[in-house]
């Protein structure tokens, strides 16, 4: 089964998550913000940043 065939309810339940990793320079740096502000609309439940 898809997630196209879940119930609309089931999708409105949908929560999502991003995980990244820490930027080591600061062009880097600029893209992740800008990679943020576009993922924002989708309402994620939390970003995470992962180090190591």
């Amino acid at each position: 089964m898809s997630l196209s065939e879940f119930p609309v309810r089931a999708a409105q339940r949908l929560q999502v998550s991003f995980e990244f990793s820490p930027p080591k320079t600061e062009a880097a740096e600029r893209t992740l913000w800008e990679t943020i502000e576009r993922l924002a609309p989708l309402k994620p439940t939390f970003f995470s940043v992962t180090y190591g």
